[in-house]
Formats: C-alpha cells, sequence, structure tokens
C-alpha cells in the first residue's frame, strides 16, 4: 500500500508539472503571437510611412549628376573644386534662382539632367563666387558671439501653390534687417548696363518674401558686385567705368503684396510649365538670355566689315560728320544690328537641348560661313 501511495503521489506531481509545463507553453505562443500582431502593425506603419515619404516630393531628390569633362587636364585636385556638384532637384518644388530662370531652362535641364555635360572650365566663375562666400561666412564666424549680428548662407523656405520655394541668402543683417547679395561681376558690362539689374532685384525680393514668411521684417535690399575685371587706370580713361572694384547698389524693397504677387505668378508660370511638352513652353525673355543691346554699325558702300560700331544711332552718325571726309560721306551709312542671346551661345546648359539655342548656332554658322559681320540673332 505504501509503494502503491507513493506511485500515485509521484503520478500527479508529474501531472501537475505537465499542466505547467503546458500553461507556460500556451502563455508564450500567446505571447509570441501578440508579438506577431504587433511585428505586422509595425511593418504596415512602416510601409505607410514609406509610401507617404515617396509620395512627398519635398522629401525627394531626383538625383541627376551633370557630367565634367576635363578637356584641357587639370590637376584632380582643381578639377574637382570646379565640378558642378549640385546633386540634382526635388519634384513640386523650386528654387529661387530657378524661379529667376525662364521655364523653358528650368524644365530643359530636368528632363536631360543626365545627359547634361560641361567642360570644368566653365565652372571658374561659380568657383569665384563660392569662394567669396566662404571667406565672408568664415569672417563673420571669426566676429565675437556678443557682437555677432549677421547671419550667413542661411535657409530659407516657404510654400508657394503648393510648391516649395527654397533659397539661401548670402547675408542678413539681423540689427537692421537688410539682405545682401554678393554678386561677382565684369566692370566693363557695368559701364555700359549699369550695376543693378532686375533679376537682381527680383531675387532679394523673392528672400525678402520668404523672410517674412519666417518671422523676419526686412528693411532694406542691398547688391555688393565684386568687379573681377576691374583696371585702376581705366577709371581715369571713361568716366563710365566704375572708381572702385567693389561696388554697393541699393535695390528697391517692394512691399508685401508686390512681392507675393510676384512670387505667385513666377510660380504659376513654372508649374504650367512643368507638365508641358518643350515646343509648347514659350523661349526665355530677353532678358533672361542675356540679349546684348543693339549696336549701330558704320559701313562703307560696298565693304563687308563695318568702319566702327557704337551704341546709338546718333552716335553713328556724329561719327560720319566728324570724322569722315565731306567728300566721302555720302559712301557711309548706318545698319543697325540687333544684340545676340549670349547666354544662349555660350553660357546655358540647356542649349545642348533648346530649340531656340538651335536656331541660334545656325544662324551663327550662316553669319560667319557669308562673312556678312555680327549674325542678327
Amino acid at each position: 500500500m505504501a509503494k502503491s501511495s507513493k506511485a500515485a503521489d509521484l503520478m500527479r506531481a508529474k501531472e501537475d508539472a505537465l499542466r505547467q509545463s503546458e500553461a507556460g507553453v500556451k502563455s508564450l505562443r500567446e505571447t509570441l503571437h501578440l508579438q506577431e500582431n504587433q511585428l505586422t502593425e509595425a511593418t504596415t506603419e512602416l510601409d505607410k510611412l514609406r509610401a507617404t515619404i515617396s509620395k512627398d516630393p519635398r522629401k525627394n531628390w531626383v538625383s541627376a549628376t551633370i557630367q565634367t569633362t576635363n578637356e584641357h587636364g587639370l590637376p584632380e585636385p582643381l578639377f574637382e573644386a570646379l565640378r558642378d556638384k549640385r546633386r540634382g532637384y526635388k519634384p513640386y518644388s523650386l528654387s529661387v534662382t530657378d524661379m529667376l530662370k525662364g521655364p523653358l531652362q528650368v524644365q530643359i535641364e530636368r528632363r536631360f539632367r543626365h545627359r547634361l555635360s560641361e567642360d570644368a572650365m566653365d565652372g571658374v566663375w561659380r568657383l569665384l563666387g563660392n569662394a567669396i562666400h566662404y571667406v565672408v561666412e568664415q569672417s563673420v564666424r571669426d566676429i565675437p558671439p556678443e557682437f555677432r549680428h549677421y547671419e550667413t548662407e542661411m535657409d530659407v523656405e516657404g510654400d508657394v501653390l503648393g510648391w516649395a520655394l527654397r533659397g539661401r541668402l548670402d547675408l542678413l543683417d539681423k540689427l537692421t534687417g537688410t539682405l545682401w547679395d554678393f554678386k561677382t561681376m565684369s566692370a566693363v558690362g557695368v559701364k555700359i548696363r549699369g550695376g543693378l539689374q532686375d533679376d537682381h532685384i527680383g531675387q532679394l525680393n523673392i528672400y525678402a518674401h520668404l523672410l517674412r514668411g519666417m518671422g523676419w521684417t526686412p528693411t532694406g535690399l542691398k547688391v555688393c558686385g565684386i568687379l573681377r575685371d576691374w583696371d585702376k587706370f581705366e577709371q581715369f580713361r571713361d568716366w563710365r567705368y566704375p572708381k572702385t572694384p567693389i561696388i554697393v547698389m541699393d535695390a528697391p524693397l517692394w512691399d508685401s503684396a508686390e512681392c507675393e504677387e510676384y512670387v505667385r505668378d513666377a510660380m504659376r508660370y513654372h508649374q504650367w510649365a512643368a507638365d508641358q511638352e518643350l515646343v509648347h513652353i514659350p523661349i526665355c525673355t530677353p532678358e533672361q538670355r542675356w540679349r546684348d543691346w543693339p549696336v549701330f554699325s558704320v559701313v562703307r558702300k560696298g565693304a563687308t566689315r563695318a568702319t566702327r560700331l557704337l551704341d546709338t544711332e546718333l552716335e553713328a552718325y556724329e561719327f560720319i560728320n566728324d570724322e569722315i571726309r565731306e567728300e566721302d560721306r555720302g559712301e557711309y551709312h548706318v545698319i543697325r544690328r540687333e544684340g545676340k542671346d549670349k547666354k544662349c551661345l555660350a553660357y546655358c546648359l540647356a542649349s545642348q537641348f533648346c530649340p531656340h539655342a538651335k536656331l541660334l548656332r545656325e544662324a551663327n554658322k550662316k553669319g560667319a560661313k557669308d562673312d556678312a559681320g555680327p549674325p542678327v540673332c
């Protein structure tokens, strides 16, 4: 009886242990099932988040680096410094620089970006501009913090008609509310056309508009022109020539309503162009094409080359009256020659696929072949 009782007790203990083990396994299975459900829910949320990010154009870069050649055998460090390192663009987004460009140029640069190319030499002025910005930024950092009231390379951003508008301001004087923009310019160009251009005014006012949206109150706009080809002695020979290698110009500050209208109109135009075929987008404006002023040629009958090129028709006729002998004046006449679209012919990356630039190149070739002087563009 004792042995039988002990065997029964041992059996019951084993059964209790088995039931406890089964309960533990069941609990573990429930825990694992709960964790699997949580993992599934987390995976679903992650997939939704990824889908949201992929649909949000402001978080996606269309990456396509412009191909850069080294046709002149520059050393690698200099080549890398000259190379265009911009990584691409974001759909449904526009930079301040692109807003000032013609929509046709912007769309060609975006749609053909993977096929665009330039030589490293073409980046020399970009490198000079970047160097100036870097030196100014370092100089601001050298100012003691308690006296530092400048913000350099300041990122500004806002929403315009559902698209993101982004830019980078060169310098903001937080004490006075003045916006500064540094430009490398040609002294000869300043002499002929003046220093302050419409795109300078537009760019600074776009920055002012974005700053207002960020809580700032702009009070003034200034353009600092650094003349890369300034000649100290030329200022004594021509009264129109700049007197200093750096010129500071005040740009008009538009009111808030005027700024907003300008920005919205420009954005609306670029949004329209983004949905169009290239053949339906108008060519850039004369200002965006850097079109030269017309010149007036004093030409002798039978000659293929001009005797003198002058800026105005009045100057051309004064030249004939003052410099040509009276008996020979009847052999001379004045021809108006339209200016060239300099950006299209030599400075615009989009010209590689631009129909307007193609026509200009063909006209230039024909003009050179006919040896008829500067072709009309």
